[in-house]
């Protein structure tokens, strides 16, 4: 029996004849539209991924300067002389650290580092960009964080100026706030203060708090505040001794300025005070304005379309 198929279109006593001129051509005639085909692809994929070309740009004035923050995190730090009966208790710590935050707020296009010290010091932070992560990192401070007792402003000072030291930025500040004097180390502030303003740094002090006997909250295990077996703050006293002179002599080396505050009021005014001093205009280029690039390729791509179906139905057509 013979095969079931289509019928015979043409009859050839010898398909030898045409074997040699029908390979080459149906084999590069195929290749070509395939390439054709495979480009056309690669240009609406392009196009789908929608490339623009700036076309403007708008410039913005903006103020920059590079600060590293050094906050006191000694045991004196836990007096409740800004706390307001009547409200949730606060610490000077809890203050200090608020007012910190609000600051950071504040230099939206600066870089800010963070020192914690007590009778050492350490680095929390370098100088970033990254205001979020830093923020996290001073909610992240408690009393206990540094196990050294004391107070070292030197050392909290010598660790802010060798962050800063190396820097290329033309204002350079460090801005430091203590409740206590300097009782640890033997390098004295003034020391560390000139070496510090050898390297153009300037200093800003902040004293907080008040001399003399002060309640404090004593705090438990994780920094928190200690409480009896009927649920109550453990309340107990201490002398609370900052030594302002230390502090205006830091700042008059420098440069700087000493603030001191009583009251969270007076802190964060402080705070404000020092942000609108501390000001380096520079330009910065926003690009807003694009020219749209997809439909050149869309275009191509249609065309590249349009060949390959016109070849493929005229010069390029595959007989049957």
């Amino acid at each position: 029996m013979g095969k079931v198929g289509r019928p015979v279109a043409l009859f050839f006593s010898n398909t030898s004849t045409i074997k040699s001129i029908a390979n080459p051509r149906r084999t590069s005639a195929g290749r070509f539209l395939v390439i054709l085909r495979t480009a056309s692809i690669a240009l609406l994929m392009l196009a789908m991924a929608r490339p623009r070309h700036p076309n403007g740009f708008s410039e913005t004035n903006v103020n920059i300067i590079d600060i590293m923050l050094a906050i006191d995190v000694s045991g004196s730090m836990l007096c409740l002389d800004f706390w307001t009966m009547g409200e949730p208790m606060t610490r000077r710590i809890d203050v200090a650290k608020q007012v910190l935050g609000e600051f950071i707020q504040m230099r939206s296009y600066d870089r800010l580092g963070l020192v914690a010290f007590s009778g050492i010091a350490y680095l929390v932070s370098p100088t970033t960009m990254n205001h979020k992560w830093l923020s996290d990192n001073l909610e992240r401070l408690h009393y206990g964080i540094i196990k050294d007792n004391g107070t070292s402003i030197s050392s909290a000072i010598t660790i802010c100026a060798n962050r800063l030291k190396d820097s290329l930025a033309k204002s350079k500040i460090i801005v430091l706030l203590t409740d206590g004097d300097h009782n640890v180390g033997n390098i004295s502030p003034s020391v560390s203060a000139e070496a510090a303003a050898a390297f153009g740094i300037k200093i800003y002090t902040v004293g907080i708090g008040t001399n003399g006997i002060s309640r404090y909250a004593y705090p438990d295990e994780n920094g928190g505040v200690a409480k009896d077996p009927f649920g109550k703050p453990i309340l107990k006293e201490m002398k609370s001794e900052m030594n302002i002179d230390t502090l205006k002599h830091i700042a008059e080396i420098t440069g700087g300025k000493c603030f001191k505050a009583t009251n969270k009021d007076q802190l964060l005014e402080i705070y404000k005070t020092i942000d609108a001093l501390e000001k380096t205009e520079i330009k910065i280029k926003n690009y807003s304005l694009y020219d749209e690039l997809f439909h050149w390729f869309a275009i191509a791509a249609l065309v590249l379309l349009a060949i390959e179906a016109l070849l493929k139905n005229t010069k390029l057509q595959r007989i049957p």
